[in-house]
């Protein structure tokens, strides 16, 4: 099992005064629901079969979406406007709602896993020779983590079953709740099955995250594995041409990859059929130097989207970064970190 580490007090020494935590509410009635709502969850994941879970999480899915209107069309609208111009076999609709049923397929896989005797999926790995040549060239690797339903937990098995002791950074909001009574007590509930199969986990809020970055850089000098989430949130973005329409994401992890040496290995998790995953590890992607002789991470950012999209659409209910997309016309550029 892991250690979960408060990043800023890897920076700061005794004698300096802590960082004062982010203004959160104590909670919510949100939160409140959660309860329950999480007991529930959990008796129907350890008391039914797992080829159980998806028709339910459908119906549950479709619920939601029902009474959610207009946040379902929102969803739906862009997806489409991504998908512009593509084949129309996908329905932009059924895309948003299955993007809620994995969400409710997702829970009862972590509560299954807090039954005695756990919850062991099957999981093929591919990509395996990626990950030893990596370790072999000695300068550590970093998982760039696509942003797919069942990343957050199978990913994290199959690096274990690696036999890798990955250091994870997320954030304390990761899970449920943003409050401090759910940072604390529900979003547990998926850490404390996720941290089973890490070597550390790096916590920090997005104004404290200079200490995890400098724990992260020494894991890697010492030949290590981490792991970091791909999203649209740092200080530097790059958009790239992606399915109809631009994807713009955080450059921080190739930036990484470019300074350190290490191996930035893209990862993508699916969902196969109930209790089996395929978690799929790429080649590395390279920072090019532009022609101006700086690096060149939108070129970058455009290896990742060209390697991520056939899994996308392989299951695009299965993905959930189309909120990191945009029209064609909005484009975005990034200096170079």
């Amino acid at each position: 099992m892991s250690k979960e580490v408060n990043a800023p007090a890897i920076a700061r020494g005794d004698k300096e005064a802590p960082v004062a935590p982010p203004a959160r509410p104590l909670v919510t009635a949100k939160d409140i629901y959660e309860v329950p709502r999480l007991a529930v969850q959990g008796m129907l994941a350890w008391s039914l079969p797992e080829l159980a879970w998806w028709p339910l999480s459908r119906l549950f899915g479709e619920v939601n979406a029902a009474t959610h209107p207009e946040r379902t069309r929102n969803e739906a609208a862009h997806v489409a406007t991504v998908l512009r111009g593509m084949p129309p076999a996908i329905d932009p609709r059924r895309v948003a709602v299955e993007n809620w049923a994995n969400r409710y397929e997702e829970r009862f896989q972590y509560m299954r896993a807090w039954r005695p005797g756990g919850w062991e999926p099957a999981i093929d790995v591919l990509g395996g020779e990626q990950v030893k040549a990596a370790l072999d060239k000695g300068q550590g690797i970093i998982f760039w983590a696509g942003n797919f339903s069942f990343n957050d937990l199978i990913a994290k098995i199959a690096w274990r079953r690696l036999g890798l002791a990955v250091s994870h950074f997320s954030r304390p909001i990761h899970g449920f709740s943003t409050t401090r009574f759910g940072v604390r007590y529900l979003n547990a509930v998926r850490r404390g099955i996720e941290d089973r199969y890490l070597g550390e986990r790096l916590m920090a809020e997005e104004h404290e995250t200079q200490a995890a970055l400098m724990r992260l850089r020494e894991h890697l000098k010492t030949n290590g594995a981490i792991s970091i989430t791909v999203g649209n949130k740092g200080r530097h973005t790059a958009a790239a041409n992606f399915l109809g329409g631009r994807i713009a994401l955080a450059t921080g992890p190739l930036a990484m990859g470019r300074t350190t040496g290490a191996a930035v290995l893209p990862v993508s998790t699916l969902r196969l059929a109930p209790g089996k995953f395929e978690v799929a590890i790429g080649a590395p992607i390279e920072v090019p130097k532009g022609a101006d002789g700086n690096p060149d991470y939108t070129a970058a950012v455009q290896t990742y989207a060209d390697w991520v999209t056939p899994f996308v659409l392989r299951d695009p209910g299965q993905w959930r970064g189309w909120r990191y997309t945009s029209l064609a016309t909005a484009q975005r550029t990034a200096p170079a970190p």
